[in-house]
């Protein structure tokens, strides 16, 4: 039962990953990065860019957010309160309610970041949310943001993104690049994985049928495709092996 999306994760997903993104949705609701792009890929919702925000905004922002908080500044500004939170975060804002961190929460926020939501955590420590986040960040446990793309790596990635015989894992490897970055960069230069377009209704039935009971190796040699090509299909798809449906 662990691999099926309850109705409040999706309605999270929904909400929250056009403009937050995969790693924020991740973080909130304790699944991998890797399993919110591809339940997001499913449901064709899209990751796009938050605008810019503009001089009066922040002006705002910086005003009224330590004593009013996200909630009155996403109603003057038409963003959402995690968008608030987020460019709050970044500015170094924090609310007129914070209060000391005590050594065991900075310890228990250390051992259990990135491997619990921020929620979670939040709720243990009785914390807002944006208190664990704006502590993480100055604790330097966050992760530090992806450097700038050049174009010998961007070339190299279009060449082998599109090679069927070559897999995301292979690409990170050649490129010291995280899953993530990669499938952004391949989603901003519109390109497509092989498998993406090959599959056909016989093939997506004979998966559908033998996934639970084959390997996904054996599946692709019947197949005449990869494994990895198989494995992708699979989670796009919601073919997990340890569904009881």
């Amino acid at each position: 039962m662990k691999n099926i999306w309850t109705d409040s994760q999706i309605e999270f997903l929904k909400a929250n990953y056009p403009k937050n993104g995969a790693t924020f949705v991740a973080q909130n609701i304790s699944r991998s990065v890797h399993a919110v792009r591809m339940k997001a890929m499913q449901l064709q919702i899209k990751f796009s860019k938050p605008d810019s925000w503009s001089e009066e905004e922040l002006l705002l922002l910086k005003k009224y957010y330590p004593k009013r908080g996200s909630p009155y500044i996403a109603a003057r500004v038409n963003r959402t309160q995690d968008s608030v939170r987020t460019k709050a975060i970044r500015l170094g804002l924090r609310r007129d309610d914070f209060r000391k961190w005590a050594d065991w929460e900075i310890r228990y926020l250390i051992r259990h970041h990135g491997k619990k939501s921020n929620v979670s955590i939040s709720r243990t420590l009785s914390r807002s949310k944006d208190g664990v986040l704006i502590k993480a960040q100055k604790l330097g446990i966050t992760k530090p943001a992806a450097a700038r793309w050049t174009e010998e790596e961007t070339q190299t990635l279009i060449k082998m993104f599109q090679d069927p015989n070559v897999s995301v894992k292979e690409i990170e490897k050649i490129l010291n690049r995280s899953e993530l970055s990669i499938w952004k960069k391949a989603f901003k230069l519109k390109l497509k994985r092989p498998w993406l377009n090959k599959w056909t209704n016989e093939m997506h039935a004979f998966l559908k049928k033998n996934y639970k009971k084959m390997s996904y190796k054996d599946i692709a040699q019947k197949l005449d495709v990869t494994e990895s090509s198989v494995q992708h299909y699979a989670n796009r798809h919601g073919f997990h092996k340890g569904n009881k449906n």
